[in-house]
């Protein structure tokens, strides 16, 4: 019996677009294999390859061939920067893999496709390995994990990514038990001067270039091996050693200037060159795009003047020079450090502020392109400014252009919380700007809750989300985008959530208690403590096509001194001379001594059991005090 998968590979090699009428499929799917995946990177004459032979790597993908041999192991993650060689490296140990492990089905992700449980199921039972390169750029990775996790479904994944996405994705990987042994971390360090020389000397033979420049090229591009083989290309090619004693950061904005410039000079007609340079412009910008959208001849008709039939025949071009690539249904730059460095070109002017490109691309832009537009300038600026745009002024043009115009699912409010992670403090000033109008404000939790996980701003957001959601008096059960729940959930233990961060909503819970006006509306502060006061809860994950659930269950010992600090407080309330206050606080002692009841199915053990029961009697004993020594109102005793 053939997995679907494998029905799949039969038809697409001997019945081509017969999917529906044999399988019933009308879908590709997610899934490619290692040819399909590397197959616009391992073209000889193309400008970017990975047809280079691996230099010094041989540690790193042993480790990987080990660890994923390893049967313990169900998820092996590769961190190295960008153009450490990640891809490379990639490539290389699963074929190494592959040759010891033939009865192993292997299937890289696409990157522009989103995993789904019956894409999952497609692959069948057998043993497998799944592989995502570049997974700090994902959001459906905790179906990944989840599935890896269940023994049974015989799952291995291989995850390559940016260091900035480390501690992210290991808390996703944490959600599913999948921590300690049963993961690996594999680190890419920079090459050596001999091993980057000999990698520089290999491209700069193979384009007849001066093999005296390896050395030098290698020298500064140590950390970077697809810096050092762009330099020894532009040397080549250019048949100039140029300036290559040059400061660091020089250089290497030379080497990508003149990489950029060898790109536009060897794909087409000589007087295609200006027309690509052009084109490449918008892509970098729009990116990553359908390559059917006719919208993106459209932008670069109006911004630079090439026709519809111009703009399909450069990007055929650049597709077939392994520049675009294209996977799934999307097509992007590649390397993306080009991407980078042709935004920065076009729309980075004196002291960082804009050009102005950026604002005439947004203006000529639909709907469509305007998130993609928002979220690669604003990633750029977040990464240019080491994590902390808060005095860069590259956005400001492009940011007043944003002008929301719909309650539910603006284009603008959609890119704003896009970029929101990215862009904390222009996202809350957005926010508080509507908020202040009292307009399009459906959406506006959702973009808070991004800016949020940012922790210097985590205060500020949580005075948004209360202002929004205090008197907004819709049931928090049935609307998951109600500021006040997206409060209490920032508030509440989340597996691999530093307490510090339930710390600062806690405070900020705490501080509502003794305003008056905190208690006229629908919802009170105990609507937000009452995260911190659960004994178990769940994650929740969604790809847009199906909802995952995991369960986990709260350590005593890590909320017991936030939970200390809620249960006092609300101890002094229940004598408040406002009966109302009074009673609410009552029920939230009530409520919150309730012990963990195994949702989902989870075991709870009599340990963790006994643990909650010591932690309940304390409480217990500070609320009779108060009980036997001032009385309480008859309503609050009820309630107690």
């Amino acid at each position: 019996h053939l997995s679907k998968d494998q029905q799949l590979c039969l038809v697409d090699t001997f019945f081509h677009g017969q999917r529906l009428a044999l399988l019933g499929e009308t879908e590709a799917g997610p899934w490619q294999t290692t040819k399909q995946f590397f197959d616009a990177f391992t073209a000889g004459q193309k400008v970017f390859s990975h047809q280079w032979q691996l230099v010094g790597r041989d540690a790193e993908t042993t480790d990987i061939v080990t660890s994923l041999s390893n049967p313990t192991v169900r998820a092996t993650f590769l961190i190295g920067s960008g153009g450490s060689g990640k891809s490379r490296v990639l490539k290389q140990a699963v074929e190494n893999f592959e040759r010891t492990n033939k009865a192993v089905l292997i299937r890289f992700l696409s990157p522009s496709e989103e995993v789904t449980n019956k894409s999952l199921e497609d692959l069948g039972r057998g043993a497998k390995l799944l592989i995502v390169d570049d997974a700090h750029d994902r959001d459906d990775l905790q179906l990944l994990f989840q599935h890896a996790s269940i023994l049974a479904n015989n799952t291995t994944l291989l995850l390559s990514f940016r260091p900035y996405g480390l501690d992210y994705i290991k808390g996703q990987a944490s959600n599913f038990a999948l921590a300690g042994e049963r993961i690996t971390e594999i680190k890419l360090n920079p090459l050596n001067l001999e091993q980057a020389t000999q990698l520089a000397t290999q491209v700069l033979e193979a384009f007849s270039g001066p093999a005296t420049a390896a050395k030098d090229i290698a020298r500064l591009t140590l950390d970077c091996p697809l810096f050092t083989v762009i330099g020894a290309q532009v040397v080549a090619k250019e048949n100039v050693h140029f300036e290559l004693a040059k400061n660091e950061d020089v250089f290497r904005s030379t080497l990508l200037g003149k990489f950029h410039d060898i790109i536009a000079g060897d794909i087409g007609s000589r007087n295609d060159a200006e027309s690509i340079k052009k084109l490449l412009k918008i892509l970098a910008l729009v990116q990553p795009f359908h390559p059917e959208d006719i919208s993106i001849a459209q932008v670069v008709e109006r911004v630079e003047g090439l026709g519809l039939s111009e703009v399909n025949r450069l990007i055929r071009l650049l597709t077939e020079a392994g520049v675009l690539f294209k996977s799934g249904g999307k097509y992007r730059l590649s390397p993306d450090l080009l991407a980078d460095y042709i935004i920065e070109k076009a729309c980075i002017g004196e002291n960082g502020k804009s050009t102005g490109y950026a604002e005439q691309v947004f203006d000529a832009a639909s709907n469509t392109h305007i998130e993609h537009i928002l979220v690669n300038l604003g990633k750029l600026d977040w990464r240019r400014a080491n994590g902390d745009p808060s005095n860069s002024r590259l956005l400001d043009g492009v940011w007043q252009k944003l002008k929301p115009s719909s309650d539910y699912s603006d284009p603008h409010i959609s890119a704003v919380t896009a970029v929101a992670y990215y862009q904390p403090g222009r996202t809350l000033d957005f926010a508080e700007h509507l908020i202040r109008e009292g307009t399009y404000l459906h959406d506006l939790p959702n973009l808070i809750k991004y800016a949020a996980y940012n922790f210097e701003h985590l205060p500020r957001a949580c005075e948004c989300l209360w202002g929004l959601g205090q008197s907004d008096d819709r049931a928090l059960n049935q609307h998951p985008g109600h500021a006040i729940r997206i409060l209490s959930e920032l508030c509440a233990v989340e597996p691999n959530k530093p307490i510090a961060y339930n710390e600062v909503v806690v405070e900020f819970g705490l501080s509502l208690l003794d305003q008056e006006a905190s208690w006229r509306y629908a919802y009170t502060p105990f609507d937000v403590l009452k995260g911190i006061m659960q004994t178990e809860g769940h994650t929740t994950t969604s790809n847009g096509r199906s909802v995952s659930f995991e369960p986990f269950l709260v350590l005593s010992s890590a909320v017991s001194v936030l939970r200390s600090k809620v249960i006092n407080a609300t101890i002094n309330l229940l004598t408040h001379t406002n009966t109302k206050v009074a009673v609410l606080a009552a029920k939230f002692l009530h409520d919150g001594l309730r012990y963990p009841m195994g949702i989902l199915n989870m075991q709870i053990s009599t340990e963790s059991h006994d643990i909650w029961t010591e932690e309940f009697v304390k409480t217990l004993e500070k609320i009779d005090g108060v009980v036997q020594a001032k009385g309480l109102d008859p309503l609050a005793l009820i309630e107690l």
